[in-house]
């Protein structure tokens, strides 16, 4: 059992869901704004939200929760992005199954969509992205 925390710290985890936790206020804030004040459908809203959102949370694991000081930004960015993307199309899956079938508010269906999809990131980020 003491094996898993090589691969999976706890500290790293914390701080992995700490960006995530504030991206997802910053996710939340955004397709609240897109949708109830500039009146776009929520998919839409999600979308954008989820470029700003992930690009704030680049910056915050590479620097933050994995140390990372590799100078390679734009391979790790796109390398990043497309974890991101897969997490997106997804999360799009889930969040409009949790809207059109459960009939979930779209607040809350796109938090449970993101605490879904935080797992399979972190995981593809650790290995992949900002591997040591």
């Amino acid at each position: 059992m003491q094996d898993i925390f090589i691969y999976f710290p706890p500290k790293q985890i914390l701080k992995h869901a700490v960006v995530g936790g504030a991206g997802t206020v910053l996710n939340l804030g955004i397709l609240y704004v897109m949708v109830e004040f500039l009146g776009l459908f929520y998919i839409f809203g999600a979308g954008i939200a989820f470029f700003i959102a992930v690009s704030n949370n680049f910056f915050w694991n590479k620097k933050w929760t994995f140390h990372n000081k590799s100078h390679q930004y734009k391979k790790q960015y796109f390398e990043y992005i497309v974890v991101s993307l897969m997490a997106l199309v997804l999360g799009l899956g889930f969040l409009a199954f949790f809207v059109e079938i459960l009939e979930l508010w779209y607040m809350l269906a796109q938090l449970f969509t993101i605490l879904i999809v935080g797992v399979n990131t972190f995981i593809w980020n650790k290995f992949w992205v900002f591997k040591k």
